[in-house]
């Protein structure tokens, strides 16, 4: 990339780091204000003093630039920065809100957003804040629609993480988004008081994705396909169950789920093509643009205007004015252009990993994939299209590669396979729903090209799931941390500089970084292989403990927690990744007998589990358990669970205990209660639903 060329770049990239930084660093807004105030006025003595044309303050005048921009990212995300809402939530309140988002329905419950836009009970209360509200499943509910207001009463409850090791960090991730409060409401404590009635592109939007999301299921699509091509077309996945997501993420066929630059690409692919028989000349090339601008734009309002579409449709309407412009070099400065305006709209953009990974996978296509393409001469039309297509996956994966191995923690092994198949369908499937979508009044040509749609949608289900069911469709708990991705894309960098130029010193580089990437991983899994753990996670209502060596992954749960394995992965699969350990050997703590200690690493004893010469008791579950003793029992944990009938008092005159653990199986007010007791007595607790999972780990 010839900098020279890119201009926007020079620009865009000292604005960006200062964007990142601030969101990094809690940087002084009155500092870097000033600090602004100061590179702008040294920016106009250069510009303006004679002496600024002395080559010797050239130099400083392209630095004092540089920070200028720099310290203008940091100001101006320091002014989008997202406040939390200043409210009282120690008392139920009657609130009048808006529905904010779609439900989402899931076994028990709707869930939505609310836009919280008056607290009735107290009129002191100004702020617009947004709640995650979870409604209890009811017709009542499944009524309601985006952009209703309703009235609701609840005691909302601030978002608090689990404290799991290496959980998703979920209330982090709303946070980001200006969602700090929850309301559970069941359908007695809401009413529904009006529609919507005011103008609101999103509102449009929403009303015209779910007219169109009708017109599949009128023309006989449902199931899996309907959850797929609502996804691949619209950008709508509330369809979508587990086990489908799952199989296009170990194919490595995600992408296609999403609304974003893949199918915004198609859109504008399809455009170019229909204007290239047109020439080139000024006034084409004008209607060109303002057709293909205003088609994108469409898409990303039929497809709902999500952050994901958005972003894409943004990003390639910098491409298509950047051709129209037709300047050298104009790909970057239309990606770098978007960017910046993405991040300063809103600056918490840079930590979704839609965001990263849209920008990583096309800046390595426009830099990588010419270069790929060129490496390797197909005669044939049908081969050349199948290697362009090859090479345009390979850029893609190298580019992303490394951060999401960090972020996922897996290598689809057959990506390449995958993309051949998927994205021609997707081509397919994406025009013929258009075609549809266009011909939906006419109900002999609209069931047909439904019927079409329908098998069409269902190859793609059906090859997505043989690639996954292949042998090694997916490598397991490949982990980098953040150094390490930052080493393997310079190995990456300086690989593809090899086969660019051929020159040895490149590859000396490409392989220095290799090694130290791969000492550093196997250093960092060695290290690991020798911790044991003994986690209890926090888990609403359940008792779950997790014991891990190197050789054995070992759960003890209630038997409701051990018949749900999808909660028990959610909570730990992160955890037992990062650890590099086996899948868990499931176990419920009413069936933990003697003759069943086949494990190198536990034993179970009526009484206690002794792990890595630790012993730990759990009392609640069975009368086993709940014991007295006429002298202490030595104790390295002790577990209370299900509101066990014990007090504090009782456990320090039966128990000589390290470390007493309160567990999330326990009601509130026993946990009052006993908080109280320890407190008085000067007893330590572990209250995990306050606290988060309680952690030990042993050399």
């Amino acid at each position: 990339m010839n900098f020279n060329k890119t201009p926007f770049v020079r620009i865009a990239l000292p604005f960006i780091l200062g964007i990142i930084l601030n969101l990094y660093f809690d940087i002084n807004s009155l500092l870097s204000f000033l600090l602004l105030i100061f590179f702008s006025i040294t920016l106009a003595f250069f510009h303006f003093a004679p002496i600024s044309r002395n080559y010797f303050f050239t130099s400083f005048y392209g630095y004092s630039l540089f920070l200028f921009f720099f310290f203008s990212g940091i100001f101006l995300s320091e002014m989008r920065e997202i406040q939390k809402a200043n409210i009282e939530i120690s008392a139920e309140n009657q609130y009048i809100a808006t529905i904010d988002d779609n439900l989402q329905e899931s076994e028990k419950f709707y869930k939505t957003l609310l836009k919280v836009e008056e607290n009735i009970t107290d009129s002191t209360e100004k702020e617009t804040y947004l709640v995650l509200a979870y409604f209890r499943k009811d017709k009542k509910v499944a009524s309601l629609q985006y952009g209703d207001k309703i009235l609701f009463s609840a005691k909302l409850q601030e978002i608090k993480p689990k404290g799991n090791p290496y959980e998703f960090d979920f209330p982090n991730y709303l946070a980001k988004r200006g969602v700090f409060y929850q309301a559970f409401l069941e359908p007695d404590r809401f009413q529904f008081l009006e529609n919507f009635s005011g103008f609101s592109i999103f509102f449009i939007a929403n009303n015209f994705r779910n007219n169109l999301l009708q017109i599949y299921k009128e023309n006989n699509i449902e199931g899996a396909e309907l959850a797929v091509l609502s996804a691949l077309t619209l950008g709508y996945k509330n369809y979508l169950s587990i086990e489908t997501k799952q199989a296009f993420t170990d194919s490595g066929a995600m992408h296609i789920l999403s609304v974003s630059g893949l199918h915004v690409g198609i859109i504008l692919g399809f455009l170019m093509l229909i204007f290239r028989p047109f020439g080139s000349s000024s006034r084409i090339k004008l209607i060109k643009v303002i057709v293909i601008v205003f088609s994108l734009w469409a898409f990303a309002l039929i497809s709902g205007l999500s952050p994901s579409v958005l972003r894409a449709t943004l990003m390639f309407t910098f491409v298509a004015i950047g051709d129209f412009i037709n300047r050298s070099g104009s790909i970057y400065n239309s990606l770098w252009a978007s960017a910046s305006l993405l991040l300063l709209y809103s600056p918490i953009n840079f930590f979704d990993i839609g965001f990263q990974l849209s920008y990583l996978a096309v800046f390595s296509i426009v830099a990588l994939q010419p270069t790929i393409y060129k490496s390797l001469y197909v005669p044939t039309k049908l081969g050349n299209y199948t290697w362009e297509l090859i090479s345009v996956s390979i850029a893609a994966q190298l580019g992303t590669l490394p951060i999401s191995l960090l972020y996922f923690n897996q290598f689809p092994v057959y990506f390449i396979l995958t993309n051949i198949v998927v994205i021609p369908l997707s081509f397919f499937i994406t025009y013929l729903a258009i075609v549809l979508l266009f011909t939906a009044k006419i109900t002999l040509i609209s069931k047909f090209l439904g019927t079409i749609l329908y098998y069409s949608v269902y190859l793609l289900n059906y090859s997505v799931t043989y690639i996954t069911d292949l042998p090694l469709s997916t490598i397991q708990g490949m982990q980098l941390n953040l150094i390490e991705m930052f080493l393997l894309y310079f190995f990456i960098i300086f690989l593809f500089l090899f086969f660019s130029f051929k020159r040895k010193f490149y590859l000396k580089l490409s392989f220095a970084f290799l090694l130290i990437v791969s000492t550093s991983n196997i250093y960092s899994n060695y290290k690991k292989a020798q911790q044991n753990t003994f986690v209890v996670f926090n888990i609403n209502k359940s008792t779950m403990l997790n014991f891990t060596t190197n050789s054995e992954n070992i759960i003890v749960c209630d038997s409701t927690l051990e018949k749900n394995k999808a909660t028990i992965n959610f909570a730990a699969k992160n955890f037992w990744t990062e650890l590099n350990v086996v899948n868990p050997m499931i176990k419920s703590i009413l069936n933990l007998e003697k003759k069943e200690n086949s494990f190198h690493s536990i034993y179970f004893d009526e009484n206690f589990i002794l792990f890595k010469n630790k012993k730990i008791a759990i009392l609640g579950y069975n009368n086993l358990a709940d014991f007295y003793t006429t002298e202490k029992l030595k104790l390295d944990y002790l577990i209370l669970a299900k509101n066990t009938k014990i007090t504090i008092a009782e456990i320090l005159e039966f128990y000589e205990v390290q470390q007493i653990i309160i567990d999330s199986s326990n009601s509130f007010n026993k946990i009052k209660k006993w908080q109280e007791d320890a407190s008085d007595l000067g007893v330590d607790l572990h209250i995990v639903p306050m606290e988060g999972a309680f952690v030990a780990i042993f050399e």
